[in-house]
């Protein structure tokens, strides 16, 4: 998603994770439209991931919200702990470790707003 973006023609290029693959394409923006605060969506991001042990949480922050809370689940979706997220600028950040956790699947999950994110970190 992009903000700010006025209407014209670009040249998006994107290339792999492995940085073998790479494609251009032109994109022409005719218009913009707005969104109400509420509406948009969010995205809970999860880095590094995968990870050894410490993993950064973030959500972008709607107005009024001061703090969530990260749940953290095995792969089974038992509950093993979960970690205060503040606001810092425009978004809720926390921090947890899965340093004395076995490598595998772990599943996040940050309840705000009213709504569930949920995403999966890999443990290595």
């Amino acid at each position: 998603v992009f903000t700010g973006l006025l209407p014209g023609v670009y040249t998006v290029y994107v290339l792999d994770a492995d940085l073998v693959c790479e494609t251009k394409f032109t994109v022409e923006v005719k218009f913009t439209v707005a969104t109400s605060e509420a509406d948009a969506p969010r995205q809970l991001a999860l880095s590094p991931n995968p990870t050894a042990g410490v993993v950064s949480v973030r959500l972008p922050a709607r107005a009024g919200e001061s703090e969530a809370f990260c749940e953290v689940f095995d792969a089974r979706g038992q509950y093993l702990f979960a970690v205060r997220m503040a606001r810092w600028d425009d978004a809720l950040r926390g921090l947890f470790s899965l340093e004395k956790y076995p490598a595998g699947a772990y599943f996040v999950r940050v309840k705000a707003g009213g709504r569930a994110y949920i995403r999966i970190v890999e443990k290595t």
